[in-house]
């Protein structure tokens, strides 16, 4: 594995796309440790490999109705809802081989806000994910991903803003399929698949008036693959 910088990166990434509080369904964490290579076990390492299969077919909804008449420190309120989820943070790995699928059910994430008046930023955002993988490890040899969605991830964000003395952010974000790996690699092969229903993303936001400056984003991603690090 300590040799792994010397091969030549090989990425092949296939991707379609077809149709038109917090809940998290299906979340796994793994973390790996490995020798320095100044320790004397660096050269008698064991195979590390992350191996998972996850699958849901049910409801990841979240729905957030904030109230608040007078705020004094700013406001900061998030909706988030995921049906499938992998993170993986060490330091090397042989293998890493995920499949996530969402087959039948809804990933909806809604952020309700009435907010007449606040002192301070306001920060609102409602994020509605299908399957996600995120790995930050130094050092892999083989990265497998599959992910499939048939369903529709929705993220809403209904906010009535009065006198806000203070920046406004408010973002509504729907993403299908999403892989995210920072680290050097051998091989890649990544294949994401959005099929039979929309991706949707909407901001319905009123304002009376705001001191600072004020950023509205709704972002609707069928399938997004971020590779850096090799």
């Amino acid at each position: 594995m300590k040799n792994l910088k010397t091969l030549a990166a090989v990425a092949a990434l296939s991707a379609s796309f077809v149709g038109g509080g917090a809940a998290f369904a299906q979340t796994t964490t793994t973390t790996t440790a490995s020798c320095r290579p100044t320790d004397p076990c660096y050269d008698v390492l064991p195979s590390l490999s992350s191996v998972t299969t996850q699958a849901f077919d049910g409801n990841a909804t979240s729905r957030l109705d904030l109230v608040v008449d007078n705020a004094l420190n700013g406001v900061n309120a998030a909706s988030t809802a995921v049906a499938n989820s992998l993170k993986l943070e060490g330091k090397e790995l042989d293998q890493l081989s995920a499949k996530q699928t969402l087959t039948r059910g809804d990933v909806v994430a809604e952020l309700n806000a009435t907010l007449p008046k606040v002192t301070g930023a306001v920060d609102l955002a409602a994020t509605a994910i299908g399957n996600t993988v995120s790995a930050n490890v130094d050092v892999v040899g083989v990265i497998n991903i599959n992910q499939n969605v048939a369903r529709d991830p929705t993220a809403q964000v209904n906010a009535y803003l009065g006198n806000i003395d203070g920046t406004v952010n408010i973002a509504a974000t729907a993403i299908a399929n999403n892989v995210s790996v920072d680290g050097d690699f051998a091989v890649s092969t990544i294949s994401q698949v959005a099929t039979g229903a929309p991706v949707i993303a909407k901001d319905n936001v009123g304002i009376v008036r705001a001191t600072g400056a004020v950023d509205v984003a709704t972002t609707a991603i069928g399938n997004s693959i971020s590779l850096k690090g090799f």
